[in-house]
């Protein structure tokens, strides 16, 4: 009965440390499932991204909002358990690869992998009256099934200069080795017309398709749902007024521009290991590479390779 309690006592302390204010609603979880979730009552935001691209930038200005609790990795949350989802959106991407965005068994599938690990947060957000936001890239390919979830949340799509990604990407060996980040990372499937190449093609090629086939998902995504629930952020158009403009899509207000002001004036998750040179100095070839892969994607984001 003692370990009960000191279990009831340390989770609400834990809860207190994440949310920082006492609880402002109150509902059973089981409730909050049958009342708020399944009558379409909640209204999370996603950012959605290859990653390299400022998410851990917006997830610390977004926590200066009163209004807001941003997770930017989940699996790092104080005495939390959270998945970030690695493996598991490879396998979502998979999927709707192969059935397409509005199969509803897979749906069904990616809906329970995502409240699996996300509905103590969601139910405690809501408890405590805060947006729940979340920054982390691995989110991207869950998002049709997000959607069907919650009918009234809203998409940040965080896009960034081809070789600006390629060149991080490299820097930190995507596809090379075997840890748990490599493992997840998505591949051509077998109806890709890079499937039977992938195996000698070379680091740019490969970062080169991540960046391509990545966006082309969160486009693809886009043409399913309203245009008044996403919004497309260009990272290299880092201003305060740009930043405004995001802020009042998603309907928060509490953030001075003196604060969005310090936080372009300080670098988030530099990139420090690895060495190779800025894009603009890339040989020709390289950059021949990036651009029979991304080049379509590049025009329409504005971007000149």
């Amino acid at each position: 009965m003692v370990l009960n309690y000191l279990k009831i006592v340390f989770n609400r302390l834990n809860e207190f440390v994440l949310y920082g204010n006492r609880r402002q609603n109150s509902l059973s979880e089981h409730n909050f499932r049958t009342e708020i979730i399944q009558n379409k009552k909640f209204s999370p935001i996603f950012f959605l991204s290859t990653g390299r691209t400022g998410t851990q930038l917006f997830a610390e200005l977004l926590e200066h909002s009163k209004q807001t609790k941003v997770f930017h990795s989940p699996s790092a949350l104080f005495c939390n358990a959270q998945s970030e989802l690695i493996e598991q959106g490879k396998v979502s991407y998979e999927m709707y690869k192969k059935y397409g965005l509005d199969n509803e068994q897979t749906n069904d599938l990616v809906s329970q992998i995502f409240m699996a690990s996300r509905e103590d947060l969601l139910y405690k957000s809501y408890l405590h009256d805060k947006v729940y936001i979340e920054t982390n890239n691995r989110i991207t390919f869950l998002a049709p099934a997000i959607k069907k979830i919650f009918p009234h949340a809203k998409f940040v799509h965080l896009y960034r200069h081809p070789g600006e990604f390629i060149r991080s990407g490299i820097r930190r060996n995507y596809y090379i080795g075997d840890d748990n980040h490599q493992i997840g990372m998505i591949r051509p499937i077998n109806t890709d017309s890079y499937f039977n190449l992938w195996k000698d093609m070379d680091s740019v090629e490969k970062v080169s398709w991540l960046w391509n086939e990545t966006n082309s998902f969160i486009d693809d995504f886009f043409q399913t749902i309203t245009r008044k629930d996403y919004i497309q952020f260009n990272f290299n158009n880092l201003t305060v007024e740009h930043i405004n403009e995001l802020m009042n899509f998603l309907n928060i207000n509490d953030i001075s521009e003196k604060t969005i002001k310090k936080a372009i004036d300080t670098p988030k998750n530099i990139q420090k290991s690895g060495s190779l040179k800025k894009y603009n100095k890339w040989i020709d070839e390289d950059k021949s590479k990036v651009k029979k892969i991304c080049n379509n994607l590049s025009i329409k984001y504005g971007y000149k390779l």
